[in-house]
């Protein structure tokens, strides 16, 4: 037997929303709550090595991430600041829906200069991270 359910607007979530990771990195790779990204060989990357980090950039559909800015958190990687959280609140997922309102960060940190290539590297750790 079959069922039709009719709804009537389609869940969907179109839009990138801002997004942090808070993690180490330990090794050359990202590390967040015991699971480990890809290697980073940039060595602007590098000299963050032994520090806890918070990644900002846009999460969209299927784990897809855009990283803007890495920010040093602690000068020593804490596994108790590890977490990842939306930059907003709450998220504007459709198109013609009230505009995102920030969020505050959750901890204080210090921007790091990083070159477009760099921050490429932490492009994709959402989809890395959980093994995708």
């Amino acid at each position: 037997m079959a069922a039709l359910v009719a709804v009537p607007h389609p869940a969907r979530a179109d839009l990138p929303v801002a997004y942090a990771m808070v993690g180490c990195i330990k090794d050359g790779k990202f590390q967040l709550r015991g699971t480990t990204g890809p290697p980073m060989d940039d060595p602007a990357v590098v000299a963050l090595e032994g520090k806890t980090v918070r990644v900002e950039g846009y999460l969209s559909p299927g784990d897809r991430f855009h990283a803007n800015a890495v920010l040093i958190v602690d000068a020593q990687c804490r596994a108790d600041l590890h977490k990842t959280y939306f930059l907003c609140d709450p998220c504007q997922t459709l198109p013609g829906m009230p505009a995102s309102q920030p969020a505050p960060r959750r901890e204080d940190a210090k921007p790091v200069e990083l070159l477009p290539a760099a921050l490429r590297q932490f492009d994709e750790l959402p989809r890395a991270l959980r093994g995708r």
